[in-house]
């Protein structure tokens, strides 16, 4: 293999301890050595290229070429290698053999100061999927034996019973069709042949939903059975005998079985033996043995996978061979994929229709505010209760000892004031108390599930959850473990989750995976859904809130991150936005704290977003990033809060049951997860007619999407791992197993596609159909031999049985409506026209450039509105009391131009009712809504969030209340002031019942504002306010500043009543 230059030549070398030993016979190698033969040349001819181009001797010491080109050649060469690897020969010796290539020039022609680096990691060897091996080929050509004994056959026979039709069916769909999963196989058979379980799919092809019943995997659970559901294409070879398998029905007057079947239902002993009696007389005169079903299912891909047109990679074999699970989609489904129509409906949302859940109900209506965990919080409670669990009371027997932990225990939840720290110790401390458990079996029960229950349901009002939002919980959290039996961690949440239904009244719930048997969820939202809930979302949202929640809806629908990673998001983890090829880096925060490598990542925006969507978002992070990048992306726009966990759900189903989704189908977020994982399966290795049909991308979608995700070698075996680490998975296996969707579509489509070509005796011995139909149903190919391809649609409406002359138009195949092209049209309407964050960037950036018109191209807000919000926060900053200080600001406040936004989520929540009841109570009472804002602004103090009237002022007080309560809810309301003017004023607004009042001195004084719960009631301090249920809120305060900033028809500003 090595010649005295050191080069390789066309001899072969097997490397031994001494050295290596040449061969020159060709035929003395095994299949292994020919295929390492054949790669060890093509590195060297690759090799000598580039010592070539740079002129230089790649034998003398020393002499090398240059790192940027050594990089070039590992790239070439991570390209070339799948398509190198045949017969067995895996990926991994592939790149062992090249590590051993550089390492050889390396030790003979390099120093150690001059040595190549060897091959980084991204060219490491991946679990080879590849199937072919010495066995298959010497097994293959026995197949094509018998495929050539089959054709003729077909050429010299015209005659067959219903039987030997049947047995043809299971030939050709195993040789033909690529069923060569047994399961698969004979289920399929049972549905094709029936005509009423056909169905109509594009371009002329015949679809079918193959469902069987599994013990260990599926997507659907009937009567406590798991059966599993692939939708599966029809070869047109299968098609010719299905017609042939008509004309037997029409011809016998076929009786239907009980259940209206035309056929007694296969099972696996009865498909092997049809298929073996139909070969067994074309093979025993031929003295060769009948092949068994088994072998045909192993062997039959030497046949179609060298068919003209076919292409369907490695991984796809494995999976039509049944060697990896996977689920298509349930029958209703995949009809609503392709069928369902949405339209947008004439509907406005309130926040609190889709926030409701983040309210925390208590007997007084407030929320206790919870104070911040630390990152580490939930590690060190997993580790105290381990510690608990195993600690050693000296001089205890184990009766007393095990009373110390339960005590210990009881402890810990006493001291616990998060309901999710409580439940997790709660359940710990009932294991300990049951009998037959041991602390060490506990002990991994905790370390199974404790950390991903405590982060994924950090700060989340669980009390109010409902069935689905606990679902998709337990769906995230088995989705982020890196374990490969999810049954285990399965069994224990759905153990926690039975004793909190018990303990704390959750609601009933089944966690998937918790045995042998695992059902997984199959969804797949369609292009129209989409767009449909983006339109809803956009025409019925306030225009400030939608834009960011359009965001994050093209954001899971493309990218398929976890919701928890999204919502965790950062201005900081955006990279490449001054180039516009923007990425997302996912890892980990205090929000969202990841615990495995492989869900570490970068996700290419830029290649997976459509170019509309991108501008969208480019645009919506240009205009709303600020210097602190550890600011969260998808908040209000009042708040820098990460939103709940339950808000995407909660609003994805109310938006999908107005544009017409049925009422019985929940709609899961984690959907977004499957559908995007499913669509980019379809870009990466689907057929061109797939992608069209069935996504809204187009050709140069798919290129961009390719390119960004494998660079410029797009046709490599690593795409499954490109879209498998996209997801945060370690291997492809999981993504088939769980978000794939279409792998069964994808194979079988393509074998469909396939250029065959049947001798015209053949195709009308089969088909009955002769010349003369051939001619009046446009065929113009060659007349002797049939091109099945030229003749779809003809056969088409032969299996079908009707006169289709044109391929059924799905719902799912019609244009899509760009919603997001407009997405920043402004509304008029509102004061909010722009948004607060977009307002208070503007007016925070007007602090270092004075230039309106450069700030307000930044903020894509109109140059005369931005003039106008900054000359009125100018006059609201120069606003004075009677003392001659400002209003709004504090002493130290010299720069600032607008308030600072509020962290308190109920608060946020009370500010969206403020600024949604403005505009029509400035439009309907314009004059007291005036007198209520000039009254405000005139008794507004940075010293106290309150706003105080003298008790001669008693009408003024009830006159701003009828409108304030207009404005904000009763309920949140709080009025203190003597007994005596407590009980004047309960009696003036009787029909204010959610009012708030308390006493307090001085006598004289009224106060009232917006209420939270005392945040220093629980202090050593102990005076009679630090005592009482409430504070105030600097709430009305922003509102008010807010309101004099954005309300651009307000005379407020102008009137010389305020001193400036």
């Amino acid at each position: 293999m090595v010649n005295s230059n050191g080069r390789i030549t066309d001899k072969f070398f097997v490397k031994s301890f001494t050295g290596y030993q040449l061969i020159d016979v060709e035929n003395e190698l095994t299949p292994s050595e020919l295929n390492k033969r054949s790669l060890l040349l093509m590195f060297q001819k690759n090799w000598d290229a580039l010592f070539d181009e740079a002129k230089i001797c790649p034998i003398t010491k020393g002499q090398r070429i240059t790192d940027t080109v050594l990089e070039t050649f590992y790239s070439q060469m991570t390209s070339n290698i799948p398509s190198y690897c045949y017969q067995g020969y895996s990926l991994a010796h592939a790149y062992t053999l090249l590590n051993e290539f550089i390492t050889y020039q390396n030790d003979n022609f390099q120093t150690k100061n001059t040595a190549y680096s060897m091959p980084p990691k991204a060219v490491k060897a991946k679990i080879n999927t590849l199937s072919v091996d010495f066995d298959w080929i010497k097994n293959g050509k026995q197949m094509s034996r018998i495929l050539k004994i089959a054709h003729q056959h077909w050429q010299d026979t015209d005659h067959y019973t219903e039987t030997q039709i049947i047995g043809w069916l299971i030939f050709s769909a195993m040789v033909y069709g690529g069923i060569n999963d047994k399961k698969t196989l004979v289920n399929y058979v049972n549905t094709i042949v029936e005509l009423r379980e056909r169905q109509p799919f594009i371009n002329f092809n015949i679809i079918n939903h193959v469902r069987y019943k599994n013990k260990q995997y599926g997507n659907e659970y009937t009567s406590d059975n798991l059966y599993c559901t692939q939708q599966i294409i029809t070869g047109s070879v299968t098609m010719c005998w299905l017609i042939r398998l008509n004309d037997y029905h029409r011809k016998a007057e076929t009786i239907l079985t009980p259940d209206g079947r035309r056929h007694e239902t296969l099972t696996e002993t009865s498909t092997e033996n049809i298929f073996r009696s139909t070969l067994a007389p074309l093979l025993r005169k031929l003295s060769i043995e009948i092949p068994t079903l088994a072998f045909m299912l192993s062997n039959s891909s030497y046949i179609w996978e060298m068919l003209p047109e076919v292409n369907v990679d490695q991984a796809l074999v494995t999976i039509v061979k049944g060697k990896q699970n996977t689920v298509g989609l349930t029958k209703s489904p995949f009809e609503r994929l392709l069928n369902q129509k949405y339209q947008t409906t004439e509907k406005t949302y309130k926040n609190s229709d889709f926030l409701d859940l983040e309210i925390i109900v208590s007997n007084d209506d407030d929320e206790k505010a919870s104070p911040r965990r630390q990152p580490d919080d939930e590690l060190d409670l997993i580790k105290s209760l381990k510690q608990r669990l195993h600690k050693n009371y000296k001089h205890q027997n184990k009766s007393k000892s095990q009373s110390n932990i339960i005590d210990d225990l009881l402890q810990m939840s006493h001291d616990s004031s998060e309901l999710n720290y409580k439940i997790l110790i709660r359940w710990v401390l009932s294991l300990v108390e049951k009998k037959g458990i041991n602390n060490e079996s506990i002990s991994k029960y905790i370390t199974a599930i404790g950390y991903e229950w405590l982060t994924f349901t950090k700060d989340q009002p669980l009390e109010s959850w409902t069935t689905e939002y606990f679902e998709e919980l337990y769906d995230e959290i088995l989705d982020d473990m890196a374990v490969k039996d999810l049954s285990y961690p399965a069994k224990q949440l759905q153990s926690m989750h039975r004793f909190a239904e018990v303990e704390y009244g959750f609601p009933k719930v089944k966690v998937p995976l918790t045995s042998s048997q695992r059902k997984v969820r199959s969804e797949w939202f369609s292009p129209q859904l989409f767009s449909t809930l983006l339109a809803q979302l956009r025409t019925g949202i306030d225009v400030v809130e939608a834009d960011m929640l359009t965001v994050l809806f093209i954001v899971a629908y493309r990218t398929g991150m976890r919701k928890k990673e999204i919502l965790g998001l950062k201005y900081a983890d955006i990279e490449g936005m001054q180039q516009g090829k923007p990425s997302v880096m996912i890892r980990p925060n205090h929000y969202r704290l990841i615990k495995t490598d492989n869900s570490i990542r970068e996700v290419p925006l830029f290649a997976l977003l459509k170019p509309s969507e991108l501008l969208l978002f480019i645009k919506f992070i240009s205009i709303n990033e600020t210097e602190n990048e550890q600011r969260f992306i998808f908040t209000l726009s009042s708040s820098h809060l990460p939103l709940a966990d339950h808000v995407p759900i909660k609003l994805l189903n109310l938006l999908h049951q107005d544009i017409g989704g049925f009422k019985d189908v929940r709609m899961m977020f984690h959907g977004f997860r499957h559908t995007a994982m499913t669509n980019l399966a379809l870009v990466m290795q689907g057929h061109p007619d797939l992608v069209m049909s069935l996504t809204d991308y187009n050709q140069e979608d798919i290129e961009r999407i390719k390119t960004g995700l494998l660079g410029e070698h797009i046709w490599g075996q690593e795409l499954w791992y490109s879209c498998a680490h996209l997801l945060g998975h370690l291997a492809p296996d999981r993504s088939f197993e769980h978000y794939n969707h279409t792998a069964w579509l994808m194979a079988s489509y393509s074998l469909s596609q396939a250029e065959i070509q049947l001798p015209y005796v053949m195709f009308k011995n089969i088909t009955g159909i002769d010349k003369k139909q051939l001619k009046e149903n446009g065929y113009r190919g060659d007349s002797n031999s049939i091109d099945l391809q030229k003749i779809r649609k003809l056969l088409y409406r032969k299996v079908l049985d009707k006169d289709y002359r044109s391929p059924k138009q799905f719902t799912i195949q019609e244009d899509h409506n760009p919603v997001v092209a407009n997405a920043y049209t402004n509304n008029k309407t509102l004061l909010k026209r722009y948004g607060l964050r977009r307002v208070i960037g503007f007016l925070e950036d007007m602090v270092e450039d004075k230039n309106v018109d450069d700030v307000a191209a930044k903020f894509d807000i109109e140059g005369l509105h931005a003039q106008q919000y900054f000359d009125n926060a100018i006059k609201v900053r120069n606003i004075l009391t009677n003392r001659g200080h400002k209003r709004f600001f504090t002493k130290t406040d010299t720069l600032k131009l607008a308030p600072s936004l509020l962290k308190n989520s109920r608060e946020q929540r009370i500010l969206d009712q403020f600024f949604t009841n403005t505009t029509a109570v400035r439009d309907q009472k314009n004059e007291q809504w005036n007198h209520f804002i000039r009254l405000a602004t005139s008794k507004m103090s940075t010293s106290r969030p309150s706003i105080n009237f003298s008790t001669k002022d008693m009408n003024e007080v009830i006159d701003f209340l009828k409108i304030g309560t207009k404005l904000i809810e009763d309920k949140y309301w709080l009025i203190r002031g003597s007994d005596e003017i407590i009980l004047l004023l309960k009696e003036e607004l009787v029909d204010y019942p959610g009012l708030k009042f308390e006493t307090y001195k001085p006598d004289n004084v009224i106060s009232l504002g917006i209420h939270n719960s005392n945040s220093k009631k629980n202090s050593k301090k102990n005076n009679k306010r630090e005592a009482s249920n409430y504070e105030y809120s600097p709430l009305l305060r922003f509102a008010i500043h807010l309101t004099l900033i954005l309300d651009l028809d307000a005379q407020f500003l102008k009137s010389k009543s305020f001193k400036q």
